[in-house]
């Protein structure tokens, strides 16, 4: 570098050595740098990696209740005794660790069985509404209304009678609806048996392993259907 310094006007007064010290201390400051900067990715690293350490960040999760389709809501539910896991109960459910392993689960749970979620939700309606039987009316009786609406919303109002009909058919449904829900407490319920409906299934899906053991079919006497669709009890006999 020394060499190949070139005199100038400006360099006249400086020596080759003390150019050369000059450029010694650039390289040295640079590296000081380099070594600050690794450091503070490694350690930025070591963070995201919950203390692990490794300097690299994990990828991000890819969930798949965002995509979700009707089509995946009307999936058949699995066997009870395997969604339970009524076999293996310490060994397949836990604590989740992290809340990241918490969404895995919870994530991963509702999309392999939500079959058997909807059945859990709409068993939780069934309970919260009979023991409400009044709420309940107010909800069917709120959800004939606006059906006797929705008849003519799909007609062509010609005229402007016909749509003035349709108009005061809205705001009779609208009046009708909000004072039986309001006398009935169908409102509450509704809400009620939402939250509730949510608590059990992100509790039991949190709670849940994504990999737990399958049911040992062969020491119980409800033992799934032969190659020959028979149904097969203890020793083997039909």
């Amino acid at each position: 570098m020394a060499a190949a310094f070139q005199s100038n006007p400006l360099s006249l007064s400086y020596r080759a050595e003390d150019v050369a010290e000059y450029v010694k201390e650039e390289r040295a400051e640079a590296e000081r740098a380099r070594r600050a900067s690794e450091r503070e990715a490694s350690s930025r690293g070591g963070k995201n990696n919950n203390g692990r350490g490794g300097g690299v960040t994990p990828p991000p999760e890819s969930y798949k209740l965002p995509y979700l389709t009707v089509g995946d809501l009307k999936k058949p539910p699995v066997e009870w005794r395997e969604f339970l896991c009524t076999d293996h109960l310490a060994r397949s459910y836990a604590f989740p660790r992290s809340l990241r392993e918490l969404r895995r689960r919870v994530d991963g749970n509702v999309y392999a069985h939500v079959g058997n979620y909807v059945l859990a939700v709409f068993a939780t309606f069934c309970v919260v509404l009979y023991q409400r039987p009044k709420a309940l009316f107010g909800a069917l009786f709120a959800t004939k209304v606006w059906d006797w609406v929705g008849a003519s919303a799909g007609v062509d109002h010609v005229s402007s009678r016909a749509a003035a009909m349709h108009q005061f058919k809205a705001g009779v449904a609208t009046i009708l609806s909000w004072a039986v829900m309001t006398y009935t407490r169908a409102a509450g319920a509704i809400s009620n048996a939402i939250v509730l409906s949510v608590l059990v299934v992100v509790c039991h899906a949190a709670m849940r392993r994504l990999d737990p053991p399958p049911p040992d079919w062969r020491r119980s006497p409800r033992r799934p259907r032969g190659s020959l669709g028979t149904w097969r009890g203890r020793g083997g006999k039909e």
